[in-house]
């Protein structure tokens, strides 16, 4: 960063985050990226895991992220040129929060269409939302001599934004599904051998269930799956 000041053609210009509006715009695409890539992350998971689907099954789901942005991304765009970005935007930010809320009512047994693809295409559509007119607020902060900067710094944010969605919210994950599935197993008293490997991860507990016998396997599985 001291660098980047120092120089004159830095490769990140930092002096643009001293805008306020650029600096909220970019922050916001930052933690909408973070949350969804994040979830892609952990709904993957679930859908192996705990819905029994194949990685391509499972990929085949998450299409509604894709084909509901493609949809309502030009909507977006037509209401902020109409309404301003601004409010656009917050609608973005609670359609998404509609989307985890969601979410937060799921369970080992909640169905593909019944909940999960509504709460995936909210956070889709608020994305939609949130992106194209906060880009819109970046490059209109910007002078024209500033746009080729502004642009690359927008695409930035989104990449850090999601690569720590991943890491974090995947890190999370582990934490919390190895202190919980531990007392599970624990009170399953199942060999010491097995419920090490099942502790280590989603998937490889899942592998465990699957070879484990009958009646020890069904309930290490709904173990690992709660």
């Amino acid at each position: 960063g001291r660098r980047e000041l120092r120089i004159d053609h830095p490769i990140l210009n930092v002096r643009l985050f001293a805008n306020r509006h650029f600096a909220t715009a970019a922050g916001m695409i930052s933690v909408a990226f973070f949350a969804l890539f994040g979830f892609i992350f952990l709904i993957t998971q679930f859908f192996q895991a705990v819905q029994g689907y194949g990685p391509l099954e499972a990929g085949l789901r998450t299409l509604p992220f894709a084909v509901v942005m493609a949809v309502f991304s030009p909507v977006a765009m037509a209401l902020s040129h109409r309404f301003g970005p601004r409010p656009v935007a917050v609608v973005g930010a609670l359609l998404m929060s509609g989307g985890f809320a969601l979410v937060e009512i799921s369970s080992r047994t909640s169905g593909y269409w019944e909940l999960i693809i509504w709460s995936m295409s909210l956070m889709a559509m608020g994305l939609a939302f949130i992106s194209g007119p906060c880009t819109q607020v970046i490059m209109d902060a910007l002078t024209p001599a500033q746009a080729g900067a502004g642009s690359a710094v927008n695409d930035t944010t989104r990449e850090i934004g999601g690569t720590l969605g991943v890491a974090v919210l995947g890190s999370v994950l582990t934490s919390v599904y190895t202190s919980g599935v531990g007392d599970r197993l624990a009170a399953l008293e199942l060999p010491q051998a097995v419920t090490g490997v099942a502790e280590e991860s989603v998937m490889a507990g899942v592998e465990v269930a699957r070879q484990a016998p009958a009646v020890v396997g069904t309930q290490l599985q709904v173990a690992v799956q709660e």
